[in-house]
């Protein structure tokens, strides 16, 4: 009789990730379904390219190892946080936190140069709000539709999305700072891929603090600031940002381009929420500036200069499905 193999539980949980809910379905339905049903992760897992079990087992392995805490079903895994980063601190480095924090750099490090996360050109998509497993299963959908990988997105279409819903962001203590480590790593990374016309979705405005007000953005336009006070063209000329819901503004989006981004408020989450860290509506955010403040005045006048372009084609596929991203 031939021997039964185990499904690694990692693999288990990111194909799970990818089977559609029903309409109306709860989560608790989808899971039983899913439960009752075994084909249906086979079907997905049998999707899978050539090597992609391979990415997903070691770069987890990877991020655990440095301490990621694991998240939902796969928390109990193999090669959770608790148990493998404990083994390597105490075999391999003792209990010297600055060794153990060096160790971690290391391991993300490791991550952010051996694997890929790079994007097409006047293709990247940037997000701050929308639910990220419902971008990420769109995105994919949305360079079917035009048969070919014509737009690309961290968690959707980079390696990023083996970690991805795996682990702790939001952690209590350090449970988090692993991760988010990781994903400042990697967006720097992506954001310095980016060429051409680049698009970003914010919901409401552009939430200060976020990874796109903090790195992404400022990366992409210091990059532009810095080729143009060289005399060079910049890899990323335009800049189309689509903010569903806009704090302030009439309509379902509004599509902001180039210099008109600077127009964007900032905003920040404005009752206090013991339950939530995300801002769940206009009501629950205000505006403390505008974009504006991000922008070198170099790139300004480039933009002056440069007739405004038609908005990309990202920005009108999220306004024409923008409901199928939004949270809830």
């Amino acid at each position: 009789m031939p021997k039964q193999y185990k499904i690694h539980e990692d693999i288990v949980q990111f194909y799970t990730a990818k089977i559609p809910k029903l309409p109306g379905e709860s989560n608790d339905q989808w899971l039983d379904r899913i439960k009752n049903n075994p084909s249906l992760l086979k079907e997905q897992i049998a999707k899978a390219t050539p090597g992609e079990e391979m990415k997903l087992l070691a770069m987890r392995r990877a991020l655990a190892v440095a301490g990621g805490q694991r998240t939902g079903a796969a928390a109990g895994g193999p090669n959770n946080a608790s148990t493998m980063a404990r083994r390597y601190q105490e075999d391999m480095m003792g209990f010297d936190d600055a060794s153990r924090a060096r160790f971690a750099d290391e391991q993300i490090r490791f991550l952010d140069e051996a694997f890929s996360y790079s994007s097409p050109k006047d293709g990247t998509i940037f997000w701050t709000g929308v639910d990220p497993d419902k971008l990420a299963e769109q995105v994919p959908r949305w360079n079917a539709q035009f048969g070919s990988a014509m737009f690309g997105a961290l968690e959707a279409t980079t390696d990023a999305r083996f970690i991805n819903g795996g682990f702790e962001y939001y952690g209590s203590g350090d449970k988090g700072k692993v991760t988010q480590k990781y994903f400042t790593a990697v967006s720097d990374t992506f954001g310095r891929s980016t060429t051409g016309h680049v698009t970003a979705v914010q919901v409401w405005g552009v939430r200060k603090d976020s990874v796109f007000e903090q790195t992404e953005l400022p990366l992409i336009l210091n990059r532009m600031k810095s080729q143009l006070d060289q005399g060079k063209t910049p890899d990323v000329t335009d800049i189309s940002i689509i903010v569903l819901d806009p704090l302030g503004e009439a309509g379902n989006t509004k599509i902001f381009q180039n210099r008109e981004i600077g127009k964007i408020g900032l905003i920040i989450k404005s009752v206090p929420d013991s339950e939530s860290k995300w801002i769940r509506g206009k009501d629950d955010c205000v505006s403390v500036g505008k974009l504006e403040s991000l922008i070198p005045s170099v790139v300004n006048r480039f933009w002056m200069d440069r007739r405004t372009p038609s908005p990309s084609a990202a920005a009108r596929k999220i306004e024409s499905d923008y409901p199928l991203i939004k949270r809830g």
